[in-house]
């Protein structure tokens, strides 16, 4: 029979011994969360059923299968699937916090512009120059949208790890 160390809360297996740890092994680095780890007994072939087709009992004293008619290689392609899309949700988060940074650099960059653009109007009496300065901040803003809105569409890992932020 093996141990398993379980996490409580989010609840997920860590790892599996072949015997128990013992009572000094370190769960966390934490201290303090070390009543969010338990070892528990199992009899279940780690083999045939992959660990994310497990949960601790409602006791908190073995490991149970969740859905016996999953096969391995079923569960580990469902987990693998959400690992998947957890990352996918984290990368589109930070691109999309990467392109509203950038946006704002290069509208921050064009200040000067703007300074310049009024005096140029008084000036020359019209709004000539400041009308151009507005039309190439509206297009760094639609670049940025349009950027955006590309982003977003992209669906695997491979797309959004080839993706630049800042490309546009």
């Amino acid at each position: 029979m093996a141990k398993v160390v379980f996490q409580i809360d989010p609840p997920q297996i860590l790892h599996t011994f072949r015997v128990d740890p013992g009572p000094d092994y370190k769960y966390s680095i934490d201290e303090t969360d070390q009543d969010n780890y338990t070892v528990v007994d199992s009899d279940v072939d780690e083999t045939v059923v992959h660990f994310s087709n497990l949960k601790l009992s409602a006791d908190k004293t073995k490991v149970e299968v969740i859905d016996s008619s999953k096969t391995y290689e079923e569960s580990k392609a469902a987990f693998i699937a959400a690992m998947d899309a957890k990352e996918i949700a984290a990368i589109k988060l930070d691109h999309a916090d990467n392109i509203r940074g950038y946006c704002a650099n290069k509208l921050q960059d064009l200040e000067w512009k703007w300074q310049r653009a009024q005096e140029q109007d008084l000036i020359n009496g019209n709004n000539v120059a400041k009308t151009a300065v507005a039309s190439e901040k509206q297009a760094i803003r639609d670049a940025n949208n349009a950027h955006q809105t590309a982003m977003e569409a992209l669906t695997t890992l491979a797309e959004l790890k080839a993706f630049d932020p800042k490309d546009f």
